[in-house]
Parts: C-alpha cells; sequence; structure tokens
C-alpha cells in the first residue's frame, strides 16, 4: 500500500475518540508490536475515561475485553469478513472521508467489492450478526477521530494478510491516515525512514524454492523451511544457524521440522539454553545478555510514538569465553573469508584495526558495532552521535508530527494504493469461496493461542520465574464439553489433520462455543548439555497440531490461530 514493506503506522492512542481493536490483548503486550506505544495500555484506558469508544474484536475473553465498551466476539480466521462487512457500511451510507479516499488510488475498486458483497453472507462467515456490524461501523466512521489496529490475533492464519490489508482501507476511506487520533507515520531519526532502511534490506526478486513464496522484508516463511532441508536439488539448505529461536515450538509441524535438524550437515544454536529446537546441534554457542552489550535501536526509531532514541550500555562484562553475538558473527566472517556485510576489502580493515588496538592497548580502536551505528547517524540522521551517546537516559529529538506519509510513500505514482493487484485477487477468491460457511465433521472446533505476560514468546519459558506451570490446559467451552462428553480437569486427546497430543481441560465461558484455546509457546524441552542429565519439559506445543502446507498464500503465514481439531475423552 505505502510503497515499502518497512513502512510502519503508528496508532495515536492519546487522541482517538474510537478504538477499534482486532486479535489484540494490549492490556498484557501493552500496545508492544511492531510500533511501540510506550504504557500504551494505561493511555488507552485514560482516553477511555475521557469518553473514548473501545471495541475489543476476540473470540475470547480477555484483559482487554472486560474493558471494552463492546466485546466482539468473530469466528478465529474470518475477520476479514468482519472489516469487508464494516467497510461496506461505511460505503453504503457514504460516511467516506472523500478527499483521502481520492488522493490514494484504487478506492474505487475496494467499493466495488465492498458493495457486491451480501452482509448477510459476511455476518454468517464472521459469525457477528449484521445489527452489530452496522453499529461498529457507525461508532467507528462517525467518531472525531479514530484508528483501527489488527495485530497477531488475525495476522497468524491464512486469511491474516487479507485481513490486516483491510484493516487499512477502514483507515484510509474513513479518513484516519496520518491524522490525529489515527494511524500515523513517523521517520523516527532519519532524514527519510523508508528510504535508508530500503536500502538497508533491499526486495528479494527470487522467489522461494519451496511453494514459490516472496520474500517479505529478506525473510522466507518458516513453514517451508523443513522443506527448504529435506527436498534435494540446487540451493538446498544443508546449514543452519538459529539465533535465539526456537522454530520447533514457535513454528508449525515442529515433529517435521525438528527431523528436518537432523538432517542437516551442520546445525549451530546460539542460546542460553539448549531448547528443543537445539537438540541435533553441532555447535552450541553461548549468547550475551542484553545487559552484557551496548544495544541501540536505531533502526526501530521510527516505530516509536515518541521521538526517542537511546544507546543502552553494557552494565556487566560477559562471562570468559561468551562473545557477542555482533562479535561472533564479524569473526566467523573472518574466518569463513566472507566478506563483512558483503562489502569487499572491508575483512582488512577489521584486522588492522584489531591490530592497532592490540599494539596501542587500546580495545576501543578494534573494529566494533558502535563504528556502525555512528556512522548510520552521521549519514542517514539529523543527530550527532555525540549527543546520544552522552545521554544515558536517552534523547527527546522532537514533538509528535503527523502528516509525513505522503512525502514518504514509495509507491510509483506517490499514492498509497489502497487496492494491491495481488491483495484484491486474493479477497475476491475469499468472497467466491464457502470458506466458513461449511462446518468440519471431522475436527468441528477451532484452535486459537493464548500469549500472558510472562510468556509472549518460547524463549520465555526457562528465562522467566512463574508459579507453576502453564501451557498445560485446553479452554473450552461448556457446550461444547457437554456435547463431547468431557469434564474440566480431564485429560483429552486434541487431534488436527496433521498430530495430535494430550493435555488438561479448563471448561470456561471465556472461550466462545465452537472455538478452544491452548497456550502458545510451551512444550519445549530443556537439555542439558554439561551432564547430560534428563531434559525437562513444561507445557504442551500446541504448533504440532497445526499444518505447514496450509498457509496464507501472500505472507506464508500457518494457521496458527484457527486450525481445526477435535477433542475427545481419554477412555
Amino acid at each position: 500500500m505505502y510503497g515499502s514493506e518497512m513502512a510502519i503506522l503508528i496508532p495515536d492512542v492519546d487522541h482517538a475518540d474510537c478504538f477499534l481493536f482486532l486479535g489484540m490483548n494490549p492490556a498484557v503486550s501493552k500496545m508492544v508490536w511492531l510500533d511501540i506505544v510506550a504504557d500504551g495500555w494505561n493511555r488507552i484506558i485514560a482516553a477511555q475515561a475521557r469518553g473514548a469508544d473501545l471495541i475489543v474484536v476476540d473470540p475470547r475473553e480477555t484483559q482487554t475485553t472486560r474493558k471494552a465498551n463492546t466485546h466482539v466476539r468473530v469466528k478465529p480466521g474470518q475477520d476479514w469478513a468482519l472489516l469487508l462487512a464494516i467497510i461496506k457500511v461505511v460505503f453504503e451510507h457514504s460516511w467516506q472521508h472523500q478527499e483521502d479516499c481520492n488522493a490514494a488510488s484504487g478506492v474505487s475498486i475496494i467499493q466495488e467489492i465492498a458493495e457486491g458483497a451480501d452482509i448477510a453472507d459476511l455476518s454468517l462467515r464472521c459469525g457477528v450478526a449484521v445489527e452489530q456490524i452496522v453499529d461498529i461501523a457507525t461508532r467507528f466512521a462517525k467518531a472525531n477521530s479514530a484508528v483501527c489496529v489488527a495485530r497477531t490475533g488475525i495476522s497468524q492464519n491464512k486469511n491474516g494478510t487479507v485481513a490486516e490489508w483491510l484493516s487499512h482501507v477502514l483507515n484510509l476511506i474513513t479518513g484516519r491516515i496520518d491524522k490525529q487520533g489515527g494511524r500515523y507515520f513517523s521517520h523516527g531519526v532519519f532524514k527519510d525512514a523508508l528510504k535508508f532502511l530500503d536500502k538497508l534490506a533491499p526486495p528479494i526478486a527470487r522467489r522461494s524454492r519451496i511453494g514459490n513464496h516472496e520474500a517479505i522484508s529478506g525473510a522466507y516463511p518458516l513453514a517451508i523451511l523443513a522443506d527448504e532441508i529435506l527436498t534435494p536439488g540446487e540451493d538446498q539448505i544443508r546449514a543452519l544457524i538459529i539465533n535465539g529461536g526456537n522454530p520447533v515450538i514457535s513454528g508449525p509441524d515442529g515433529a517435521r521440522l525438528d527431523a528436518a535438524f537432523e538432517d542437516l550437515d551442520l546445525l549451530v544454536a546460539i542460546d542460553f539454553f539448549q531448547r528443543e529446537s537445539h537438540r541435533h546441534a553441532d555447535w552450541l554457542i553461548p549468547g550475551s545478555h542484553f545487559l552484557e552489550r551496548d544495544e541501540f535501536y536505531l533502526l526501530f526509531s521510527g516505530f516509536y510514538d515518541r521521538s526517542f532514541t537511546q544507546l543502552g550500555r553494557q552494565v556487566v562484562p560477559p562471562p570468559n569465553g561468551v562473545k557477542t553475538e555482533w562479535d561472533f558473527y564479524v569473526d566467523l566472517c573472518l574466518a569463513m573469508k566472507a566478506p563483512f556485510n558483503g562489502v569487499l576489502g572491508f575483512n582488512a580493515v577489521i584486522r588492522l584495526s584489531r591490530k592497532l588496538a592490540q599494539l596501542t592497548k587500546n580495545p576501543r580502536l578494534a573494529f566494533n558495532v558502535r563504528w556502525i551505528w555512528a556512522l548510520i547517524v552521521k549519514l542517514a540522521t539529523p543527530l550527532r552521535w555525540k549527543d546520544i551517546a552522552n545521554q544515558p537516559q536517552g534523547l527527546v529529538y522532537g514533538e509528535k508530527t503527523y502528516g509525513h506519509l505522503k512525502s514518504a510513500l514509495k509507491t510509483v505514482d506517490g499514492k498509497i494504493a489502497a487496492a494491491p493487484v495481488n491483495f484484491v485477487a486474493a479477497l475476491q477468491r475469499r468472497v467466491n469461496s464457502s470458506e466458513g460457511l461449511e462446518a468440519q465433521s471431522d475436527y468441528p472446533l477451532q484452535l486459537v493461542s493464548l500469549r500472558d505476560n510472562t510468556m509472549m514468546n518460547s524463549w520465555l519459558v526457562e528465562t522467566v520465574k512463574r508459579k507453576g506451570i502453564g501451557g498445560d490446559f485446553i479452554e473450552i467451552h461448556p457446550s461444547d464439553a457437554e456435547r463431547y462428553a468431557i469434564e474440566d480437569n480431564q485429560i483429552v486427546r486434541v487431534r488436527s489433520s496433521i498430530g495430535q497430543t494430550d493435555i488438561k481441560t479448563m471448561v470456561s465461558e471465556k472461550i466462545a462455543p465452537g472455538t478452544v484455546c491452548i497456550p502458545h509457546g510451551w512444550g519445549s524441552r530443556l537439555f542439558d548439555p554439561v551432564n547430560g542429565t534428563d531434559s525437562e519439559v513444561k507445557g504442551v506445543n500446541r504448533n504440532l497440531l497445526i499444518a505447514s502446507d496450509d498457509l496464507d498464500e501472500l505472507s506464508g503465514m500457518p494457521s496458527l490461530n484457527g486450525t481445526f481439531v477435535a477433542v475427545s475423552a481419554l477412555q
């Protein structure tokens, strides 16, 4: 839409009169995703206390829905239908912001699709009554300022890209893009953020060998990694470095990915622990803690809702033998005689700087990451490295301003592209299909995920102290429990088309009928590479139930939220 994969729009939570949140739980996540709104949830609650309207779309009751003015229970994976229905109502009542619609390209295409869609059909797909759809559209379109934000819950299924796109379309047609109280663009510390970021990670023309997927921000889908390893042919992956990740747990079909890792010629893991994904590792490299190294999130400055940047300083030195990841990769380039960052001749500069540091006994003269940071600040920002380095509590370099997106757009015609061809085609396929209308006889329930504030991702299982073990239950609605003769706190078997797992039940009205919930990120074994004692495991890996071949055709995302499953009591 904006001509760059790195264009991030930030919700202006302090000035919005209406919030429409889909697939997000900011009471837990604190409004930290790609865009970072510091203390965001408390600021949203403060806005609500001043009269702002909070509408939250989620199939499950959460800490956020309990505070909402309206909680909308939607069928997992069908948020796109709800958003298209809201857009339809906006156009039918001529509530669109015509000036902003005229300034963009392709709005008429969206309008034609929306007007041609049957709202009763869309209602049936998403499970939200027509009357409630109209009410949401009315409140959002008629508010003086409003912001629609869609996040993890809707993006992590095979309809996620279409839904995320439609959330931006809704903001666009109602005049909420780059406006106070809507979603706005910030260059951060950069003179031209998108130009710099696109140069740093230029688009990759090559599509994936498996599945013909497009690279997004330089990355291919995790879901195809196992096949990229196991399928013979040119460019077959035979060596892999896992840096601070646990993809066997966090990705789909972990059993197949685990088998693929065993088949590799070389597997290197950089981490604090030997986790599930590292059990076949040839080398275990100890990672450095964030307190053991300098940190400077320069590239993310345009994602913050405040004009703030900070150089985080090393607090304690790393243990003997532990290098920062930066130094590890620099040393690896030198050992492999691979040009650092692809720059021919730079390895010689690195070696020379190290010799000079050794001769003068001044370690600062050796090439280090601060060289790169200072160079970027000098070439791409109006700030001075000295000013940043001399402010240990961080530097506030400006006030929040709006209206920068138009000049930053990288589209060919300089307009917001409301209707990218591949997005429109994907939407049309969904409108014309029967998906979401037909029940699954073998797998009648849909699985969604859950995170808490000490377990946002799989690598927090071992690193956060908590009372008890989480991730060992499946939430099921009382009506579904009765239908399948399941009791509370009973061990049940959960099956999908590719796997199964056993887990205890939690019968709860928090979850919608027809939907079940298992927390994300658990079930990773923790190994002892020194003493070889028995592995420890916490919780259940729900992603063993997720297929790696049923993907969003636009992003390659599997149905982490929305996979159909069956639940039965163990005899």
